[in-house]
């Protein structure tokens, strides 16, 4: 993947909310999988993705990870205090410590701000990411060849590209959110004008928000800029964007944290 674009600081920001997932392929290598979100309510920290990046009957979280800066794989298991699977609402949640240099939508926090009506979707689409790492690239010095200098002082990854939408709500429930996104006729910020839009398979477990129309706080935090709605979890017939509603999470977290203080 190119190393060479910039974004704003909106962007910049929203994406540290996130990151991509990658499974080992049972030979060695590692698979792109989706996306997961980081959340905190209660003062913990959490990691959110689509239960369906998981096999039906699997219930432990060895196979699935990150890529971490020293060129290892790292299975969520490893950083997980304890997590819970919920099928019915296609989620499951990862009890943490606090992840260095990554953003967590705060869902405790009441903001003064005028919030927009529709909301944006973050994630990573498989076709912006390196999709397969063959067991003979698996090694630590060619993962870390994905790597280049960011910004403040920070490695990049170059191995799979975020995707920022615009999507128009259209009804919201206890447990669901919907939306529209019309992916044809696109225009990208650095890509330009696309008569397709990208796939969006790999942005399950990204996270949903609504942007800012007006701030009212003299000094703005983050949670003043990006109110967490919920997790996306699938786009149908290249319009509907169907995710979790932030009670969902939000319902899940507290499972999770009462299951295992």
């Amino acid at each position: 993947m190119s190393g060479i674009f910039r974004v704003d600081d909106f962007a910049l920001q929203a994406q540290r909310h996130i990151y991509p997932l990658y499974r080992k392929n049972g030979t060695g290598g590692y698979e792109f999988s989706s996306t997961m979100t980081f959340v905190k309510i209660e003062g913990q920290h959490f990691c959110v993705f689509a239960a369906h990046a998981l096999s039906p009957r699997e219930d432990h979280l060895n196979e699935i990870g990150v890529l971490r800066t020293d060129g290892e794989f790292m299975p969520l298991s490893s950083i997980s205090r304890s997590h819970k699977i919920c099928r019915e609402r296609d989620l499951c949640a990862c009890h943490t410590q606090q992840i260095e240099h990554k953003n967590y939508f705060d869902l405790n926090f009441v903001s003064t701000t005028e919030f927009v009506e529709n909301f944006g979707w973050i994630g990573f689409p498989k076709k912006k990411a390196v999709q397969s790492i063959h067991r003979t690239k698996a090694t630590k010095e060619n993962v870390q060849k994905f790597l280049s200098d960011g910004v403040d002082g920070l490695k990049k990854w170059n191995n799979a590209d975020f995707l920022l939408l615009g999507v128009e709500l259209v009804s919201e429930t206890e447990n669901e959110v919907t939306g529209k996104h019309v992916n044809e006729n696109v225009q990208y910020t650095h890509e330009g004008f696309k008569e397709q839009g990208y796939a969006l398979k790999g942005m399950s477990g990204g996270g949903l928000f609504k942007g800012p129309k007006k701030i009212h706080s003299k000094e703005p935090v983050l949670s003043d800029i990006f109110q967490f709605f919920g997790i996306g979890l699938e786009y149908k017939n290249g319009l509907i964007v169907k995710g979790a509603s932030r009670k969902s999470v939000e319902e899940l977290l507290r499972e999770l944290l009462q299951s295992n203080p």
